[in-house]
């Protein structure tokens, strides 16, 4: 498993990438997703997890954020994904089963991006933490979502 960082849209999130060979079998299905539907907003970002939703962060700073991360660790555990579900009307994705290790490591990077890297947002984010593996979004409009 690997924490991965990436600025999309202007802002920087956190996540876990997904590994192979079940990489391979969520990115295919994007791409059909693409191929039938014209939904490429999903493909702009691998497979992943998202633990710490997006924030602004100054580009020239980015070191910095990542020198953060290097200090925080984690054990290693097992993520199962299951069926496929929703946020009605514009998400399509695959379902993490519950898992604790992984809630316990949303909260303790929570904790740890307040204190090493003054990043507040997810903090005030009175959202249930709800990981899953996103194939459609962004793009993804009302009518396509009933189609899809």
């Amino acid at each position: 498993m690997r924490i991965f960082l990436s600025d999309l849209y202007g802002k920087y999130f956190i996540a876990l990438l997904i590994p192979s060979p079940l990489l391979e079998e969520i990115e295919k299905i994007k791409k059909e997703l693409f191929n039938e539907f014209n939904l490429k907003g999903a493909l702009r970002c691998e497979a992943h997890i998202t633990l710490h939703r997006p924030f602004r962060w100054k580009v020239n700073r980015e070191q910095e954020l990542i020198n953060d991360l290097e200090k925080f660790h984690f054990n290693s555990f097992t993520i199962q994904l299951k069926d496929f579900s929703f946020f009605e009307p514009r998400v399509i994705f695959v379902d993490v089963m519950r898992n604790e290790s992984l809630n316990s490591l949303h909260q303790s990077l929570k904790e740890f991006a307040k204190k090493e890297s003054k990043i507040f947002n997810e903090w005030d984010d009175m959202r249930e933490f709800h990981p899953h593996v996103t194939i459609a979004s962004r793009d993804l409009k009302k009518n396509k979502f009933y189609l899809s």
